[in-house]
């Protein structure tokens, strides 16, 4: 988890990266008009959030335009590796001294 962190503060994405994120979310742009009622859901987030009625076409607009230097620069503002907590499920007596060997602060927790 903290090396993917670490990797998307430490340099931008690459052309296929970006590419590959901006075609997943621009192919699924058409399931917001699916039906009526997503369109109805959308509409009444738009005025729950008070979004412009053509946010989603800006948004589209935006992400068409989004460098792998705006990635990058939003990934140094906003990531921060070193304060991220990591939440793992698993069996404590297998898995707990290495999670401590990685300098993790291990808060075991127990589910009974």
């Amino acid at each position: 988890v903290r090396s993917v962190l670490n990797a998307n503060v430490a340099r931008p994405p690459s052309g296929a990266q970006l590419s590959k994120a901006k075609d997943q979310a621009l192919n699924s742009f058409v399931f917001n008009f699916a039906n009526t009622e997503t369109q109805l859901n959308r509409k009444i987030a738009y005025e729950l959030f008070s979004l412009p009625d053509d946010y989603l076409f800006q948004y589209r607009t935006g992400l068409q335009s989004t460098s792998a230097q705006d990635v990058f620069r939003a990934a140094q503002a906003h990531l921060h590796p070193n304060f991220q907590q990591v939440v793992v499920v698993a069996d404590a007596s297998v898995q707990l001294k290495e999670f401590q060997d990685l300098s993790f602060n291990v808060v075991p927790l127990s589910v009974e």
